[in-house]
This record gives structure tokens, sequence and C-alpha cells, in this order.
């Protein structure tokens, strides 16, 4: 479980979140929506122990600003928005460094898992290949698949993803097939909080959506419960209406003709 409390983070002068309180539990993946600068990655990065906060924040019943690296690697695995390599190490060896725990050691089942890894995420064959010739979107699944084999090893009990931005560099194919693997993750008890910009992905594979717009959540529950006209065209500025169908989830379709069904702004 992850507990926040009265959360503020402050860069410099400017407090980026206010006074956040709120809990998650493994078992459901959590997808953080809100326009640029609002704090998503700001939160996820309080909640991996990256970025210092104000107030109290327990993972697993750990603060998370007083615990160990070590100990925090146990309870959770983080996907940064970019992640830059400075020697050409060969795609398997990048995907083992997230392994933990016994098949750290072991040099026979090891080289296993991570080839069924990369094969489940496209890049069945990549292991012998110069990490750092990659495309953007091979780069990014293969930390995706350190990151799941670090979730897979750790000792926690649950472990947490935490993804920020996971599929910004990959083709709709490949979008569906990572949140999928969080999806199938969370059915398996451990809790996923990602951050997303895509609406519709976010509709697809959230339990729960949490909604911020400048450094407060401003909508909290499930994605038919939260989404609605009014909230895209406040906190997003944004005067698309939202689609539905039968028996379907909420849906943007950006080429609706609404500027003239709704105005910028709420009220003006």
């Amino acid at each position: 479980m992850i507990e926040l409390h009265d959360i503020s983070v402050a860069r410099g002068r400017r407090r980026v979140l206010r006074d956040i309180s709120l809990t998650l539990r493994p078992g459901e993946v959590t997808v953080i929506l809100g326009p640029n600068g609002c704090g998503k990655s700001t939160l996820l990065g309080a909640v991996a122990g990256t970025l210092p906060y104000c107030g109290s924040l327990r993972l697993n019943g750990i603060e998370v600003s007083r615990a160990s690296p070590e100990s925090m690697a146990d309870q959770r695995a983080v996907l940064p928005q970019h992640t830059e390599l400075s020697f050409p190490f060969r795609v398997a060896d990048v995907v083992a460094f997230g392994a933990r725990g016994e098949l750290a050691a072991d040099a026979h089942a090891l080289p296993a898992r991570v080839d069924a890894l990369l094969a489940g995420l496209g890049l069945g064959g990549f292991g012998p290949r110069n990490a750092m010739a990659l495309s953007g979107g091979e780069a990014q699944r293969m930390q995706l698949a350190r990151v799941l084999l670090q979730a897979e090893t750790a000792a926690g009990a649950p472990v947490w993803l935490l993804l920020d931005e996971p599929v910004s560099s990959l083709d709709l194919s490949h979008q569906i097939a990572v949140m999928d693997q969080a999806r199938a993750f969370a059915r398996l008890g451990g809790g996923v909080l990602a951050v997303l910009h895509d609406f519709n992905l976010a509709v697809r594979v959230a339990d729960r959506l949490l909604v911020l717009d400048a450094g407060t959540i401003v909508a909290d529950g499930a994605p038919h419960k939260v989404l609605s006209d009014r909230l895209v065209a406040e906190v997003f500025d944004c005067a698309i209406p939202l689609n539905m169908v039968p028996a379907s989830a909420p849906f943007l379709l950006v080429q609706s003709d609404a500027h003239a069904a709704l105005p910028r702004r709420i009220g003006a």
C-alpha cells in the first residue's frame, strides 16, 4: 500500500505539489493525468524516493524519506521518462541489471528469463545487440524489461511499478503491449502507478485515474466516473467533448468539431 498524507514538494520557491493525501492499493493500475507542469512526474518521483517532500509518504509501511536505497529497491521498480547509457552494454546486460535475489547470481536461469522478458516486449533476439544503438522505442522497451525483472525478483510484497510516460516513444501496438504488461502485473497482485498523456490509453488500462492540476488532485476515481466534458475543458483548456457508445468507456475523438459546443474555459 502507498499512503500519502499532506505531501508537498517545492522546487526553489515554487510549490509543485500541494497537500496531497491519498491511498493507493496493490492489484490496481492507477494512472496520473494532467496538463504539462501540473506535477505528475514530481508526484511519481516523491513516491519513488528520488525527490524530497514534506509530509508523510509510506510505501508498504516504510517512510520513503527514511528508507535506504536497498530497501526501496525491494519495494518498487521505477521507469523514468529518460534513461541514458554511457557505455555500450549489450541489451541483455542492461535488462539483467534489474535482477535481485538468487536469480541475479544464477548463470543459467538469468539469461533465459532476460530473453523471455525481451521476447514478451517484441525484442526477441535483441540480447546481444549494442544497447546504445537501439531506437528510442526499442530502448524504452529494453528499460521496461529491466524494471519488470527487478519487480519480479524484489523481496517486497507487494512490489510497485512506477512508470513515467512509459509509452511516449512507442507505436500503437507497442503502447498497448506495454500497458497490457502493466495490467498483468497488477492482476498478479502488484501495484502500478503510471503517468500517461493519452486519454484513451489511460481509460483502457486504468482502474483508477488521478487528475492533477496546478499541483493538486482535482479528480480521483474510476475513468467513467472521473472524466467529463467540464473536466477536459477546465483542466486541459480543451473544448473537445467526450464520446460514449453503449457498454463502452468514455473516449476523446480529437477530430470532433467542438469549438462551438464548449467555451475554452467554463464560465468564460
